[in-house]
């Protein structure tokens, strides 16, 4: 079954508009391997920039995270991704971990654009779904888990690309990983750009964020000033704050 027939198929059994399926690959960071075309895959991608939503909770969780109704006040959960929703043609999301034991691989993303709870059925059809992706992933039949990640699938080198960019500007900003993939999050969304576009420009060198910044100085032993941001943002400068 190809990436597209599997997609189209889960999203039939859920009764939903689209669903995303992604994979844990690097210090909690996901690869995009199957996801429908249209708000599943632009809801995903606003995840993965943003670095919240339903779907990183329920890797962190190792649960199921839903959020029925976009239009209810959900502000507080996910103060950043919530209202750029508001674009999308989405109106719930549920999100089912692909979990192994305690430990969740990946996430199985389900969207619709119309509000309201999945049934009962459509719990257990999914919570079906989740295993039986989790087991297909780790070692299907013809499948398994590292062919999925090594795939040529635009979505899987777009997080390839975000993952080099994050090496480059933990260099080039004398940072952590993770702080360096905060600054490149927060430049993204600053400039209304995804993730993986601002990090293409960083590992082509079009963009150095380094130098982008009036005044910065690299973190270092002996200087201790200076922050890793961007000409206009910082990892605390967020549209949503620390």
């Amino acid at each position: 079954m190809t990436h597209g027939h599997l997609t189209s198929a889960c999203a039939t059994v859920l009764n939903v508009h689209g669903v995303a399926v992604s994979l844990v690959i690097d210090g909690g960071a996901t690869a995009l391997v199957a996801c429908s075309p249209g708000a599943a895959r632009r809801f995903e991608e606003l995840e993965f920039t943003l670095g919240e939503g339903p779907g990183p909770d329920a890797i962190r969780l190792g649960r199921p995270v839903f959020l029925p109704d976009l239009t209810q006040d959900q502000g507080a959960l996910w103060p950043t991704l919530v209202p750029e929703c508001m674009g999308l043609d989405i109106q719930a999301v549920f999100c089912f971990p692909l979990c192994v034991g305690t430990t969740a691989i990946g996430v199985l993303t389900a969207v619709r654009t119309s509000p309201g709870p999945m049934t009962d059925q459509e719990n257990e059809d999914a919570l079906g779904l989740a295993a039986a992706l989790t087991l297909q992933l780790l070692g299907g039949e013809r499948h398994p888990y590292p062919t999925w990640i090594s795939l040529n699938v635009p979505a899987v080198q777009h997080r390839e690309i975000v993952h080099q960019a994050t090496g480059i500007l933990s260099v080039q900003l004398m940072l952590p990983p993770d702080e360096a993939l905060i600054v490149l999050r927060a430049f993204a969304y600053a400039s209304e750009r995804t993730l993986w576009e601002v990090a293409r420009d960083v590992v082509s060198r079009r963009v150095r964020l380094a130098e982008e910044a009036p005044g910065h100085t690299s973190r270092s032993s002996g200087t201790g000033q200076g922050s890793p941001c961007s000409p206009e943002v910082s990892p605390c400068d967020h549209r949503g704050g620390c």
